[in-house]
Order: C-alpha cells, then sequence, then structure tokens
C-alpha cells in the first residue's frame, strides 16, 4: 500500500491503487513471489508517499523496486530487525509523487508454505497486500476505502512432483477462496488462474495442493547457493543424521553461521518419535552424541542447539574421502539405503541422511 505522508496531523490516506498482478512459481514447500503494483496520483499537487508491504514470519523479501517516469529506486534490503521492518510490515519511503502521476511498484519475496492435514501443501496471498483490506498501522483511524475499480491478475507456476517411475505426486489442486482455471499442458508445471478477470481481493488467495498418498518422502527445492528440504515421514521412527563441514574455508562469506542458523530450523521442524545425530568435519570429525542417533526429545534437542551455538570453521582441510569411509564403518546402512538424501545447503557444506524404518 502506498500511504501519504501529511505535514499536519488528519486521518491516514492512501494513493489509489490502479492495478495489481501476483505471479508465484511454487517449489514443492516454497515459493516465490513477485507482486506489481501501480497506484496513480489523482492530485493536482504533488504528494509525498510511504510504501508499506504487510510481511509474514517465514516471509523474506528478496527484491524491491518503485519507479515514478525515470526515477527508479531500488532498496538495499537488510535484517528484519532494522528499521525497514516495523510492525510485521516492510516500509521504505518513495519520495514525491508527482500530480497525476503514476507509481510502479515490483516486490519479490519466497516464503515457506504451510503444510496441514498431514498431505496439503497450502500456498496463501493475504488480503492485506491491497489498501482496502489492511489491518490498521496505528491508533489513527485510516480514511481510505477504495470504491474505484481496479485491475488484478493472477498467475501461479506449480512444479509438478513426479517420481522416479513418473508417478505424479500431486493429487489435486483446488482453492477454497477463489474460482481457479488449472492448465495441465505444461511439461513440468501446472499454470493456475483466476477464472473471472475482475476479481477483487476482499479475501486472501488461498490455493490447496494435495499430496497424493504415494509420494516421496522428501521433497529438495534447489538455488543456486542454498536449498530447502523437507521431510514428511509416513511412519515417525526415522532417523536422521546432519553432517556439517567445519573446515576453514567454511570461515568465508559467514558459510558456517549459515549453516547454524539452517541446523536450528532442522531441529524445530524434526518428526516427532525421531531420532537424530550431528557430525562435524574437516581434517578430523566429531559426533554429537556417542550413539549413532539418540530419541528427538527436549533434553537431547537443548544439548543439540548448545553444539550447533559452538560450531566453528576450526577443523582444519576439507578430508572428506577418510571421513565417509569411517562415517560407513559407524552408519552401516549407508551402503545400501533405502531412501538417502545428499542436501547441499550452504555451497555443498551441510549434508542430510535419512534413513526410514520400514
Amino acid at each position: 500500500m502506498l500511504r501519504i505522508i501529511n505535514q499536519i496531523k488528519s486521518p491516514i490516506q492512501y494513493v489509489r491503487l490502479k492495478y495489481v498482478n501476483i505471479k508465484s512459481i511454487i517449489h514443492s514447500f516454497a515459493a516465490d513471489v513477485t507482486i506489481t503494483q501501480i497506484f496513480r496520483n489523482d492530485k493536482y499537487t504533488s504528494i509525498k508517499v510511504v510504501y508499506y508491504f504487510p510481511i509474514e514470519e517465514q516471509t523474506t523479501i528478496y527484491n524491491f523496486t518503485a519507479r515514478i517516469d525515470n526515477r527508479e529506486i531500488i532498496a538495499q534490503l537488510k535484517e528484519r530487525e532494522d528499521r525497514q521492518f516495523e510492525q510485521d510490515n516492510f516500509i521504505i519511503n518513495i519520495g514525491i509523487l508527482p500530480p497525476l502521476k503514476e507509481c510502479l511498484i515490483t516486490i519479490s519475496y519466497i516464503t515457506k508454505l504451510d503444510f496441514i492435514q498431514e498431505s496439503i501443501i497450502r500456498f496463501v496471498i493475504p488480503k492485506t497486500i491491497l489498501p482496502q483490506n489492511l489491518i490498521s498501522l496505528s491508533n489513527k483511524k485510516s480514511k481510505y476505502l477504495q470504491l474505484t475499480p481496479y485491475k488484478i491478475e493472477f498467475r501461479s507456476h506449480i512444479e509438478k512432483l513426479i517420481g522416479s517411475n513418473q508417478q505424479q505426486y500431486i493429487s489435486q489442486i483446488k482453492s477454497p477462496s477463489h474460482h481457479i482455471n488449472i492448465d495441465r499442458a505444461i511439461q513440468d508445471f501446472y499454470i493456475v488462474t483466476f477464472t473471472q478477470n475482475n476479481t477483487y481481493l476482499d479475501h486472501d488467495i488461498i490455493l490447496d495442493i494435495k499430496l497424493s498418498n504415494k509420494r516421496a518422502n522428501t521433497f529438495v527445492v534447489p538455488e543456486s547457493n542454498a536449498s530447502m528440504a523437507v521431510i514428511t515421514p509416513f511412519k515417525d521412527d526415522c532417523e536422521f543424521i546432519f553432517i556439517i563441514d567445519c573446515s576453514k574455508s567454511m570461515k568465508n562469506e559467514n558459510k558456517i553461521g549459515l549453516v547454524r542458523e539452517a541446523m536450528i530450523e532442522f531441529l524445530k521442524n524434526l518428526p516427532n518419535d525421531c531420532y537424530f545425530n550431528i557430525i562435524k568435519f574437516g581434517t578430523k570429525y566429531t559426533c554429537l552424541f556417542n550413539q549413532s542417533a539418540v530419541f528427538y526429545n527436549h533434553i537431547n534437542v537443548q544439548i543439540a542447539e548448545k553444539f550447533i551455538s559452538q560450531i566453528r570453521a576450526d577443523l582444519g582441510g576439507t578430508e572428506i574421502v577418510s571421513f565417509f569411509f569411517s562415517l560407513f564403518e559407524i552408519y552401516e546402512y549407508l551402503i545400501s539405503l533405502d531412501l538417502y538424501i545428499g542436501l547441499n545447503v550452504i555451497h555443498h557444506k551441510l549434508v542430510v541422511l535419512v534413513k526410514y524404518f520400514f
């Protein structure tokens, strides 16, 4: 939403929204979303404006641009603790919007999707991205309620999840919020659009992607320098072995810090009744627990969190061949593993080994 900044105390006002375009690419449990909005100053005087965008806890904004005529603003995005973020809103000063001129906003973000009812991936675009649906940002009453029409376009590419035997892992796509069309003709993606062109965003956009009962237990979303994995075991009795490269090369670009963050996220989201262990290696290796794996409970998680917080890039060089020979002696089942995942989280430096007990 584009808010007008007044020099004197007055009710909050917003610039009229003319157009909004929502594009998303959904890779299993993650979505890459780009929203384009056009706002128009209908006044015959210039106005000073600030842009607000609501963000969820699991959302990361990675690109923002604003264009007024030939002037372009490109945001240098910072951590969420920075003053760019306030009360779960991304805020940036756009400056002066001349009379009868338009401001084109493009904002891109990635978000983790919810997994509900043990089989449904849920993608949501909140209605609060539009000003008439905003939640009050202060104690002041908002004067704004846009009655003039605007154009909205929605297009979502949903990656087809296909097994090694060409089996489809997605059994159904539906929206409990809007009427949608689904184009299934593209080889790698389903394309979802609105059935009606004059749809108004007076409630959240929701897409539910139902997974089939016969599906992979692990989904990996690779990027250029990072990956996201979501593990949805059919049974709780499974084993997770986390292997972390702690060689000196991990000092570069804060790689070891990023691995620590990734490990904390994994610990928070492991399934109940599973077993786990953490191994760090360089010229030598160290296991967190003496056993091959321990039961996932509150006490062991606390021990693991302390271990992770103390991880440093201080184990010399990367002696990966001798390390894996030692690893195979400890975890003999790796040689004939029913399900194995090697996960490149940060520049090939974090590997997750998963065993399911059938």
